[in-house]
């Protein structure tokens, strides 16, 4: 049995497929989601959601936002999202170093944009390594 899962980012659907298990970068931990699972709306972390099907699996970065999942359709608000494929770590192991630097310089309230930057970042650095 498949489930259909959408990514959408405020650019558009960045990826509209079917899969056999998703696994969302929840915010208090990762979910895993099987087809004709109960209703769920999950706030997300930056992280990787990834996409299991027979012996494939793909693999989208987001930095964060919100899943709904309804029966066989799960849907994924993401604010930002790079394809795990497509990451470039020696620029995300540049900027994760600048915004660190930077970090250590702000007040915490500030600083909390730019925290999050830096998650988006780190989970590309994971992904890539998985």
């Amino acid at each position: 049995m498949l489930m259909q899962v959408k990514v959408i980012t405020p650019e558009g659907v960045v990826l509209d497929q079917q899969a056999e298990v998703v696994t969302l970068p929840g915010a208090a931990g990762d979910l895993q989601v099987l087809p004709g699972h109960r209703p769920l709306a999950a706030a997300l972390r930056a992280g990787s959601v990834v996409l299991g099907q027979a012996n494939a699996r793909a693999t989208l970065v987001i930095a964060g936002g919100v899943a709904s999942v309804r029966g066989d359709m799960c849907e994924v608000l993401a604010l930002e999202s790079t394809a795990a494929t497509t990451v470039d770590r020696q620029a995300c192991a540049a900027e994760v170093a600048r915004l660190t630097a930077h970090l250590a310089e702000q007040p915490l309230a500030a600083a909390e944009p730019e925290r999050r930057r830096l998650a988006y970042y780190e989970a590309q650095l994971d992904a890539h390594k998985a």
